[in-house]
């Protein structure tokens, strides 16, 4: 006797649609029967008139951390995941303590990576994440430049962290690692195996346009996007790849959002170059008459871009170019948010959106058939697991996998509203928006994650997930 068997839905794989029963032992998928033969189980789950994915793996998510003091924590950002149908996620961190106050926000401070033990620190993380987190979860390390940095990779690599952002923006607060910095962490990164990632935008024009803007003290949301031109995005991509195709590393460039960055991605993957790119939701379905209207709310970096900026990361994916869409969820205070306004250039970056991610992507992707079903389990389920080393554990429905489970009816028709939104930022940049589809069940390991609109499984329920990406 199976523990779980679900019956009757339209299961979704990476490779296509089919009709078959999904039996689960011992947290598992054991089996995919014939409808035609049921098998008996101690609990039947009736999927009919209903889309049965694998869970969504979101690959870039931050929570509060000794860089950023957002809303959000681990535990916070879990929940509001679970019930947009995330049995796992990713998060940024960087093994630093701070230094004192930033003067550009004091939600920003200071950071020194001199003196912090790496494996006590991810330790930490780690401890703080079984302790507190819904859902599965791993880490990707944010690496700021230090001399020491060959050592943290290794000890990295030893707690199962294969994956390292370098920041090519944000100067100000002494993140960004110069052409040197990028090939030296590179040449390391590739040589043990691991995949580096890459915050492209121009560091040193949006400083310069931000000065000339500040001198004018005309910084505000409308002149705020003329700082950060899809010119810079386009020339760090361009730039990224170089140096990770002169050291033979492989790239993934994170929250993709111009035309002009998609179009270096193409050629380099068109040349064979191991190049990869996500973006993301609000990038897609957002503009920067958006950032106008909104204001803080959704300043983010990069910022919102034009419609024909959408319309050209859709073409990417519809094409393969651009293989995983993410959130970039970033979750601080609306009321925060709404303080900053005033003065935009202290309005700390990011939104939340880790809820809303596999919903916006059925809804505008599958129902408006600009994608199949298939390409959403791969956007947000398979490509993510193989790209950071969770495959065939999670992203994928198949006999061995984890049974993280989502069943989604199809044609639930829904208002995002910060009433029914779960993330601690208390609020939705898709405010307002009526869409179509919604998580209804999950299961995490076999068991119930969401149910009824109710959480079934408590803090301290996900597990570290150790990761390889050595395929890439």
């Amino acid at each position: 006797m199976f523990d779980l068997r679900i019956v009757n839905g339209d299961v979704v794989t990476e490779a296509g649609v089919a009709r078959a029963d999904i039996a689960v032992q011992e947290g598992r998928i054991a089996a995919l029967l014939d409808p035609r033969f049921p098998q008996e189980a101690k609990e039947t789950v009736d999927a009919r008139g209903q889309i049965v994915i694998p869970g969504v793996v979101d690959a870039h998510v931050h929570v509060r951390t000794v860089q950023s003091l957002a809303a959000e924590t681990v535990e916070t950002a879990s929940v509001a995941g679970a019930y947009g149908g995330v049995t796992s996620f990713l998060i940024f961190i960087t093994a630093a303590q701070p230094a004192g106050t930033s003067t550009e926000s004091a939600i920003y401070p200071d950071l020194k990576t001199s003196g912090v033990n790496v494996e006590e620190f991810f330790g930490r993380v780690i401890d703080e994440g079984c302790r507190s987190s819904v859902t599965d979860f791993g880490i990707h390390c944010m690496l700021l430049p230090d001399p020491d940095f060959e050592a943290r990779v290794d000890a990295l690599l030893a707690m199962g962290i294969p994956s390292f952002k370098l920041m090519m923006a944000y100067g100000r607060r002494g993140w960004v690692s110069d052409d040197q910095v990028l090939a030296r962490a590179m040449d390391v990164i590739a040589d043990r195996g691991g995949l580096a990632m890459v915050h492209a935008e121009n560091d040193g024009l949006i400083r310069h346009l931000e000065e000339k803007y500040r001198s004018r003290d005309n910084y505000k949301a409308g002149t705020f996007l003329a700082t950060r031109p899809n010119r810079s995005e386009g020339e760090a991509v361009y730039r990224a790849i170089q140096i990770a195709g002169a050291v033979g590393c492989p790239l993934y460039v994170v929250h993709l959002t111009t035309r002009e960055g998609l179009e270096h991605v193409m050629r380099a993957k068109e040349s064979g170059q191991r190049v990869y790119a996500e973006t993301c939701p609000q990038y897609l379905l957002l503009t920067d008459q958006d950032t106008v209207r909104l204001g803080s709310l959704v300043k983010a970096a990069p910022p919102l871009r034009s419609s024909e900026d959408n319309e050209a990361l859709w073409r990417g994916i519809q094409q393969g170019f651009v293989e995983i869409v993410s959130t970039d969820h970033a979750g601080f205070h609306v009321e925060r948010q709404k303080q900053s306004a005033a003065t935009f250039a202290e309005a700390p970056f990011g939104m939340p959106g880790m809820e809303t991610l596999l919903p916006l992507m059925y809804s505008e992707g599958v129902a408006k058939n600009r994608i199949s079903l298939a390409q959403l389990v791969n956007l947000l389920c398979t490509g993510p697991a193989k790209r950071f080393g969770l495959y065939p554990k999670k992203g994928t429905i198949q006999i061995g996998a984890d049974a993280d489970l989502v069943i989604l009816d199809p044609d639930a028709e829904w208002e995002i509203s910060r009433d029914n939104m779960h993330t601690a930022a208390g609020y939705s940049p898709f405010e307002g928006r009526r869409i179509r589809g919604k998580p209804v069940r999950s299961f995490l390991r076999g068991k119930t994650l969401l149910k009824d609109g109710k959480l079934g499984q408590q803090a301290g329920f996900g597990q570290y997930l150790r990761r390889s990406v050595k395929q890439n």
